[in-house]
């Protein structure tokens, strides 16, 4: 099998051609040209405030009142979130939960829900995924976490045995998990709502 062929005059295709008008064209080409470019002063402040003031448009944040009354993001600041927080901590880690998301804490783990200083803060999945031996998480639906709902007593009462810290979660996330309302406090809150209306 022959790998090379021999060049022949009839092998000559349009591309080899057009490669070689272009190379003959560049290789005739006057040099290189030089471009003038027009240099200009930049504009001065006093310059661009006299501009304006000859135009007629007013100043574009005249168009803009004073706002009247408290200032709306002073009163929406966070929260501490050290205040609204519960904490686990072992071995050297510790990680945040919000508060009231432990369900259940057993007399002998009471020192791991509990921070100290020089603790290196990890989040909820990866403390979870190294303690998995002494935590035990809870799903709960949207109506137990408002307190609407009761936990399954005879499921935490099973949970409790093992001795584990219970954590209630929702979707794999730690959530607080409110106190079950009274049909009297509900019924309060809807009388609340519908006055409000």
């Amino acid at each position: 099998m022959k790998l090379i062929q021999s060049f022949s005059p009839h092998s000559i295709t349009l591309g080899t051609l057009a490669l070689a008008l272009a190379l003959a064209s560049a290789s005739s080409a006057p040099g290189p040209t030089k471009i003038s470019t027009k240099m200009r002063d930049v504009i001065t402040h006093r310059e661009l405030m006299a501009q304006q003031a000859a135009s007629k448009e007013p100043p574009p944040l005249s168009a803009f009142e004073k706002a009247e009354g408290e200032d709306p993001a002073k009163g929406s600041r966070p929260q501490d979130i050290l205040k609204s927080s519960d904490f686990l901590s072992y071995s050297g880690m510790a990680t945040l939960i919000p508060k009231h998301a432990l369900v259940y804490v057993p007399d002998l783990l009471k020192t791991r829900a509990t921070i100290k200083d020089g603790l290196k803060i990890v989040t909820w999945p990866d403390f979870h995924a190294k303690n998995r031996s002494w935590i035990t998480t809870v799903e709960v639906t949207r109506q137990q976490a408002e307190g609407l709902e009761p936990l399954d007593e005879e499921k935490m009462e099973s949970i409790r045995k093992t001795g584990d810290v219970i954590v209630a979660t929702m979707k794999g996330s730690p959530i607080s998990v409110l106190p079950l309302k009274t049909p009297t406090e509900e019924a309060e809150e809807e009388t609340d709502a519908v006055s409000i209306k």
